[in-house]
């Protein structure tokens, strides 16, 4: 009994080694961070000036809302979400020290990632009401980092606006990015997003 025991064992780690069973593995995850990273280097505008570290300080506390949501009917407009986080010091000294916020947005369903076009808005809710508002911040433009050499292992890489051409949307009416498909090179841009963080701070009128 042992013998047969010990054989079983054998050929099922000879079939594992070969390929013939393979092991389990992960689900992929289908995340990409969104955050603002505010410095002294930072841009502002004029009725929000950033001088010193005590300019900056205000900016502390204040919630950050984030909102994604699919564009296309019947194949990823199930997604829709919408997330917040609030700004708080991160770095070292005076002149490295940020005001950081951050999420991180799962563009999956049910382990399955649904391909498409999909609006990303962020904004600074400096009145604190939950709602986009006369004299909140949002963004005149986006920053986006994507993994361009295929190698999760290695930094992901600026993607410039020239590179955008008809997959990466800018909408200036409410100051969202529309990105096609991503999470995949499937179908629309040519690399996968990892990261979508500010640009041009603006205030909302």
């Amino acid at each position: 009994m042992k013998k047969m025991v010990i054989i079983i064992l054998c050929s099922a780690v000879i079939l594992l080694i070969t390929g013939c069973i393979e092991a389990p593995t992960p689900d992929p995850e289908y995340k990409l961070e969104m955050y603002i990273s505010l410095g002294l280097a930072s841009s502002y505008p004029a009725e929000h000036p950033v001088a010193d570290l005590t300019d900056l300080a205000e900016f502390g506390g204040k919630t950050v809302i984030y909102s994604v949501s699919g564009l296309d009917s019947g194949i990823n407009d199930t997604i829709n979400i919408q997330q917040t986080s609030q700004f708080g010091w991160t770095g070292g000294d005076i002149n490295t020290s940020t005001q950081y916020a951050m999420t991180e947005i799962d563009l999956s369903e049910n382990t399955m990632y649904l391909a498409g076009r999909y609006k990303f808005r962020m904004f600074i809710d400096w009145d604190g009401d939950n709602s986009l508002s006369t004299g909140d911040l949002v963004f005149s433009s986006y920053s986006i980092l994507a993994d361009k050499d295929g190698d999760t292992e290695t930094a992901s890489l600026a993607v410039a606006t020239a590179e955008y051409g008809t997959n990466i949307i800018y909408n200036a009416a409410d100051y969202s990015l529309t990105i096609n498909d991503p999470l995949s090179t499937d179908a629309g841009f040519a690399w996968i997003i990892t990261d979508i963080h500010e640009g041009e701070l603006a205030v909302y009128q």
